[in-house]
């Protein structure tokens, strides 16, 4: 089964996100930090990856660092989907390969344009 892995601690941003990718028909899984995502993709590769930053136990770039750092296919895609505005942290998650860095106040279409690019 391919599917887009969600990782975000807001339950509500998660739950919407997934809401969102079935309805174009995508499945979706939802992590609450970096290690729960870790301990999924150990079980199966996802086609693509929406990351949050600000997580507990492991952060989003701790988390797309670990992933690429473990050996995991680089192309994996990787959304980084967050209201930080930090062009510093941007810079740093785009060095770690991330397809998109997107601010959560942009909406949902320009979340799903960016996965369909990437999923294409």
């Amino acid at each position: 089964m391919s599917y887009i892995l969600v990782v975000d601690d807001n339950r509500f941003v998660s739950t919407c996100v997934k809401v969102l990718l079935n309805k174009e028909n995508y499945a979706a899984i939802t992590a609450d930090d970096g290690l729960q995502a870790m301990n999924i993709v150990r079980q199966q590769l996802p086609k693509a990856i929406i990351c949050d930053v600000n997580m507990p136990r492991m952060d989003g770039y701790n988390f797309v660092k670990t992933l690429r750092q473990s050996g995991y296919p680089q192309h994996i895609p990787v959304i980084v989907y967050t209201t930080n505005k930090n062009e510093n942290e941007k810079q740093l998650f785009f060095e770690l390969g991330v397809s998109f860095y997107l601010d959560k106040s942009t909406g949902t279409d320009v979340l799903m344009h960016a996965l369909r690019i990437t999923c294409s």
